[in-house]
C-alpha cells in the first residue's frame, strides 16, 4: 500500500513539475505494475485462508455440537424442540463464518495498516499525520455504540428466526393430526404472523447496519476533505502553519492517496461489526446446548 502510493505520487510528480517521458517513467511504471498484481494476490490469498479457517471451526463445532444433542437425549429435545436445534446446528453456526472469516482478520489489519500509514503520513509532513491521528477515534468510537444496540437486536432476530423454525418443523410433523382437526387455516395463520415477526426484526437489523455505515462514510469524507484543503491551500501557498510551507506536490500527492487507505481498514472493520454482533448473538445459543 505504501509502496503504491509512493510510486503513484512520485511518478504524477516528475510527469507534471518535470515534464518526465514516458521512457524516464517506465521503470517505476512497470514497478507499479509489479506492486498492483503483488497486493492482489496478498488479498486473495489472505481471503482463502480465512475462509478455510472458518470451515475449519465451523466443522468442529458442528461435530461437538452434534455429539451434545445425541448425548443429552430426549430431555434437550423436550426443552428446545427440534426446530431450534436443527436451527442452532446449521443456522446459527453458519453465523459464525463471517466472524472468523472476516472480522477477525480485519482486526488484525487494523491494528497494522493504519499505524503503518500515520507513521509514513507524519514522516512525510507531520501536520497532515496528526490531523490523520485526531480523526481516528472518531470511527472505533461510534463503531462501539452502535455495537451494543447492533447485538441486541441480532439476538432478537436470531430467537424469533429459532421460534420460527422449530414451530414449523412441528407443524409439518404433525400435518395429519392438523388435517383431522381442519385446523390448517388457523395455523397456517400463526406460521405468517411469526414469519412476519421474524421479517420486522431483520429489517431492524438492515436498519442499524445501514444507518451506522452513513455516519461512518460521513466522518471519513469529512476528515479527507479536511486533509484535502490543508495539502490544496499548502501547495497555493495560501497557509504558512507548520511544514506547509515545504509541501511539494510528490509530498501532497503521497498524503492525499494514503488518506483513504487510512480510513478504509476502519470502515470495513465497521461493516463487519455487525458480523460480530450477529456471531455473538448465535454464540449464545450454541452455548446454551
Amino acid at each position: 500500500m505504501l509502496a503504491q502510493a509512493g510510486l503513484l505520487a512520485w511518478i504524477l510528480a516528475k510527469a507534471i513539475v518535470a515534464g518526465a517521458g514516458l521512457g524516464e517513467l517506465a521503470p517505476a511504471l512497470a514497478l507499479l505494475l509489479l506492486v498492483f498484481v503483488l497486493r492482489a494476490a496478498i488479498g486473495g490469498v489472505r481471503g482463502i485462508l480465512a475462509a478455510r479457517a472458518s470451515g475449519a471451526v465451523r466443522q468442529a463445532l458442528r461435530g461437538e455440537l452434534f455429539s451434545r444433542m445425541v448425548d443429552a437425549g430426549p430431555l434437550l429435545k423436550g426443552r428446545q424442540g427440534t426446530g431450534a436445534l436443527g436451527t442452532v446446528l446449521i443456522e446459527q453456526v453458519e453465523l459464525l463464518d463471517p466472524y472468523y472469516a472476516r472480522f477477525l482478520p480485519q482486526m488484525v489489519t487494523v491494528r497494522v495498516v493504519p499505524v503503518a500509514i500515520v507513521i509514513a503520513v507524519a514522516l512525510a509532513d507531520w501536520l497532515a499525520g496528526l490531523l490523520l491521528l485526531l480523526s481516528a477515534p472518531l470511527i472505533p468510537g461510534f463503531m462501539i455504540l452502535v455495537g451494543w444496540g447492533a447485538e441486541q437486536v441480532s439476538h432478537q432476530q436470531q430467537a424469533a428466526l429459532a421460534r420460527l423454525g422449530g414451530i414449523f418443523f412441528d407443524r409439518l410433523q404433525g400435518l395429519d393430526v392438523l388435517r383431522r382437526f381442519g385446523a390448517e387455516q388457523r395455523e397456517a395463520q400463526r406460521i405468517a404472523d411469526f414469519s412476519e415477526d421474524f421479517r420486522s426484526r431483520t429489517m431492524q437489523v438492515l436498519r442499524v447496519a445501514f444507518l451506522s455505515s452513513a455516519v461512518l462514510e460521513f466522518f471519513s469524507s469529512v476528515a479527507i476533505a479536511v486533509l484535502a484543503v490543508y495539502i490544496g491551500f499548502g501547495l497555493l501557498g495560501f497557509i504558512e502553519l507548520g511544514p506547509a510551507e515545504s509541501l511539494t506536490l510528490f509530498t501532497g500527492l503521497f498524503v492525499l492517496l494514503l488518506a483513504p487507505e487510512f480510513f478504509n481498514p476502519l470502515r470495513t472493520l465497521a461493516q463487519h461489526w455487525h458480523d460480530r454482533a450477529g456471531a455473538l448473538a448465535a454464540a449464545r445459543s450454541i452455548r446454551g446446548v
